[in-house]
């Protein structure tokens, strides 16, 4: 059987042309992967440096930590002492001096230390403003820490129980036990956390034994001091 040449011959050029199409198309892909990536690549940096110029360049200040620091470590927010504790550490500067609401009330030399512990005060009863100043002896260099608010109370918090009376007797297996304190104050009755609304009421229920029972509520503040009331209810089942 004879091939004809004609067919043979469309049959090569196709094969060829298709060959020649898919290594163009081949070519294509890898200028458009490596020139699209290094034009991308370019158009980045391009952006990012018009960027960073049009940012201003922020001021550097002596008050910044490139010189030294200061650090007071944690502060209680209220205290039931005039004096109160401070530590912390102090790196570069030579004189640490702490205020108490704007005055002076103690100096400290720090040469020879990165670690300082005092006793300052006397705090007013109320709202405080404690803090730190660090200074070298030259005066050219200085620092302020933040200023911590202290509440100084002297005094505990109010409690009334108006529920149930002291010496009174009751024919049921438990009681309601209601009153008032501060805001803000914790109140544990029989040594168990009891809610104290924004008005500082409270109330709860205590199950009683047969015979006679002895309630305790105490409620103290944010700053330690506390106030305590006994109460003795009697559980007389057949009364």
């Amino acid at each position: 059987m004879s091939i004809n040449p004609i067919n043979f011959n469309s049959r090569r050029k196709i094969k060829t042309t298709i060959a020649i199409l898919v290594s163009f198309a081949l070519i294509i892909f890898v200028l458009m992967v490596t020139l699209g990536f290094k034009l991308l690549l370019n158009a980045s940096v391009f952006i990012a440096g018009l960027t960073a110029k049009n940012q201003p360049v922020p001021a550097i200040t002596k008050n910044q930590d490139l010189y030294g620091s200061v650090t007071v470590d944690t502060i209680p927010s209220a205290t039931n002492s005039a004096q109160i504790a401070l530590t912390g550490t102090v790196v570069n500067y030579d004189t640490l001096k702490f205020y108490i609401n704007g005055t002076v009330v103690k100096t400290l030399n720090t040469y020879n230390t990165n670690n300082y512990s005092v006793t300052i005060g006397d705090l007013q009863v109320g709202d405080n403003q404690v803090y730190v100043t660090a200074s070298t002896s030259d005066g050219k260099n200085n620092k302020t820490t933040e200023t911590f608010p202290v509440n100084y109370k002297n005094q505990p918090p109010s409690l009334d129980v108006s529920t149930p009376s002291d010496n009174s007797t009751v024919n049921t297996d438990s009681v309601q036990v209601q009153g008032t304190t501060d805001s803000e104050t914790l109140v544990k009755v029989n040594d168990l956390p009891v809610v104290v609304d924004a008005t500082g009421h409270f109330t709860t229920s205590v199950s009683l034994n047969q015979g006679q029972n002895q309630i305790t509520i105490v409620a103290e503040d944010d700053a330690g001091n506390s106030a305590a009331k006994t109460i003795t209810v009697t559980y007389n089942k057949s009364q």
